[in-house]
């Protein structure tokens, strides 16, 4: 069973749209260097990411060590014959889930999601909690330990309340910009 691994979800013509769960589809800081790379190292940098993702798949469905049910789950799936056909499959595009973020007067935190703290001037109600793909992986104590993973959901609160403050730039920075995409937040 593949849940332990990583969340899927089916969608039309029999394909699958995989996100990480326990494990899974994000390759650690891989996507860091992204936004001020230059063409040929965004190249590398998608190589590396797609090496990635087939030798974990490739790994999950052949390897000894992995449970039967796994491998025969893994296996099951490929990449789509009809999308990205000039890349075999490969979509263009890799996903960057953060490359920048602005720090504002007004820094939306866990607090706010969790409603331990009331953003002032709301303009706007978030309601989907904190959610982090892990930062990095590391080894301690012979444990690999996944830095930074944080679930999805609704942050344990209902709606939450967006100030104004965190979709404008420091206001000794800036006093033109409306920034409602990578607003400010600690994470």
């Amino acid at each position: 069973d593949l849940r332990w691994f990583s969340k899927h979800d089916p969608l039309p013509n029999q394909k699958w749209d995989f996100n990480t769960a326990t494990f899974g589809g994000n390759l650690p800081g891989a996507s860091w260097e992204w936004p001020e790379a230059s063409y040929n190292r965004r190249a590398d940098i998608a190589k590396e990411i797609e090496n990635y993702h087939r030798g974990l798949l490739h790994f999950l469905a052949t390897d000894p060590r992995v449970p039967e049910k796994v491998k025969t789950d893994v296996a099951r799936f490929g990449l789509p014959r009809d999308e990205f056909t000039d890349r075999n499959g490969w979509p263009h595009q890799i996903y960057v889930r953060e490359g920048r973020r602005m720090v504002s007067d007004l820094v939306l935190t866990e607090h706010h999601t969790f409603g331990r703290k009331i953003a002032p001037d709301s303009i706007g109600l978030g309601s989907y909690g904190t959610d982090i793909h892990e930062i990095r992986r590391i080894v301690k104590d012979g444990v690999v330990i996944r830095e930074g993973k944080v679930a999805g959901g609704r942050g344990g609160f209902g709606p939450y309340q967006i100030g104004y403050g965190a979709i404008v730039p420091k206001q000794s920075e800036c006093e033109n910009l409306f920034e409602t995409f990578a607003l400010s937040a600690s994470h």
